[in-house]
């Protein structure tokens, strides 16, 4: 069996023993300070479900030293694998929101509301600047300390691409701003040439990092595609004491004069 197959069968295998994996967020409200800030971002792109393989292509780094990152985050939490700890957060996590919402499922003595269908863009796939708003504010109000960033993303030139080319762009940038955002639907399209990426539990040096990678991985692809476009990427977080979604956007966008462009 080849290793790619045997990393699938142990994603699937968590996913089928815990029935769903555990957000971002919540592994850093409940572990956050137990662990190291590379374990913390080993554990939560791991115990969303991501095989090893893939977690160690986004972090940078060998299969083999996510793994020693994981049998550490194992131990310093007394669990015995991947999907104990994600039974035990799980578990966690019901109890805190069962102690925020009460046996009559109202917060602060309001009816609990139904989510709304989220809205995607029809090329990408990504989330649109309304969903944004949205969820955005979801995390606002629950993700823990340091608190939550965007990585902001404009790119210039797609309008000169043909048709077909044009959309091969648009995907390839969507595939690789969801790769930087740490769990499915924290990637969001907010114009034909503007995207961005939520990252809970980020401040102002993670969200750096992280458009590092993005521009990393955005400028080795255009080189092989041969497409002349120019990125232009920053990043903002709750941390400096910016306190809504839109303020987030704002402050990304005002320092990309001067931040990461990247022209490939």
């Amino acid at each position: 069996m080849s290793l790619a197959m045997q990393e699938q069968l142990d994603t699937a295998a968590v996913r089928l023993q815990v029935g769903t994996a555990v957000a971002p967020e919540v592994v850093a409200h409940h572990l956050m300070g137990l662990l190291s800030r590379r374990e913390l971002e080993v554990a939560q792109l791991a115990l969303s479900g991501l095989p090893s393989r893939e977690v160690a292509r986004r972090l940078y780094v060998t299969v083999n030293t996510v793994k020693t990152h994981i049998r550490h985050i194992l131990r310093k939490t007394g669990t015995s694998s991947r999907s104990d700890l994600i039974r035990r957060l799980r578990d966690a996590e019901e109890r805190r929101r069962s102690i925020r919402t009460g046996r009559s499922g109202t917060v602060a003595g309001r009816p609990e509301v139904a989510k709304r269908v989220l809205e995607r863009d029809r090329v990408t796939g990504l989330l649109t600047q309304n969903a944004f708003r949205q969820r955005a504010a979801e995390l606002l109000g629950t993700t823990p300390a340091p608190g939550l960033a965007v990585v902001w993303l404009e790119v210039e030139g797609r309008d000169f691409l043909a048709t077909a080319d044009r959309l091969a762009a648009d995907v390839a940038v969507a595939q690789a701003l969801a790769r930087t955002a740490p769990m499915p639907d924290l990637a969001f399209r907010w114009s034909e040439s503007q995207f961005l990426a939520l990252l809970p539990a980020a401040d102002r040096d993670a969200a750096r990092d992280a458009t590092m990678r993005l521009a990393l991985s955005l400028g080795q692809w255009a080189s092989v595609s041969g497409f002349d476009l120019l990125f232009s990427l920053a990043s903002a977080s709750s941390a400096e004491g910016i306190a809504s979604p839109d303020e987030l956007v704002a402050a990304a966008m005002r320092r990309i004069p001067v931040a990461l462009r990247d022209t490939a």
